[in-house]
């Protein structure tokens, strides 16, 4: 399942994940682990570094757990040292020093860097419950979708993805019950 979005059920009570997509870098029998990619914080990197030439990139909510550590996708592959390739052209870290040299050198962008402050985190087969007990459905990962800059529609295209009928949860509220 690694590569995958996981988009919150439109039902889910889960108000911490509701209308959220997470991306998922690694899942095996012991643990997933991947990033919300759909809820700006009202951070960007220029708030943390203010030298950074070119630091308005923003930071999203990643997860729940680690909020005091800085993740981040890329498509940057080769330039940035120690990366770790999820599929093809989509890497997770790297050296951080080499991150902020190519934002300053404006190499790096909103259009292949994705910063998140945590991740979330699932336990031995935890997911997958999840998942059968439909909180999440799933989707293959789009690299078009991951560095999506307008992430207002990105949970209802996440939603017709898996099914075109599921579209209408994305032009309702985020409280059904209450419209």
């Amino acid at each position: 399942m690694n590569h995958q979005f996981l988009i919150s059920h439109p039902l889910s009570g889960d108000s911490y994940f509701s209308r959220s997509v997470v991306y998922i870098t690694n899942h095996s029998e012991e643990e997933s682990f991947g990033f919300i990619i759909n809820f700006k914080t009202l951070y960007c990197l220029r708030d943390f570094r203010p030298q950074i030439k070119n630091g308005n990139i923003p930071i999203f909510e990643g997860g729940p757990v680690g909020k005091n550590q800085l993740f981040y996708i890329h498509t940057l592959g080769e330039i940035i040292p120690n990366s770790e390739n999820v599929v093809n052209n989509v890497f997770i870290g790297g050296d951080f020093e080499e991150i902020l040299k190519a934002i300053e050198d404006g190499v790096a962008n909103e259009s292949n860097l994705k910063l998140l402050m945590g991740y979330s985190g699932w336990g031995p087969k935890q997911l997958d419950t999840e998942i059968a007990n439909e909180h999440w459905l799933t989707t293959p990962a789009d690299p078009k979708l991951l560095f999506e800059t307008n992430i207002d529609n990105l949970w209802k295209t996440g939603l017709t993805r898996v099914n075109k009928n599921y579209s209408l949860f994305g032009d309702i509220g985020s409280q059904p019950s209450i419209n």
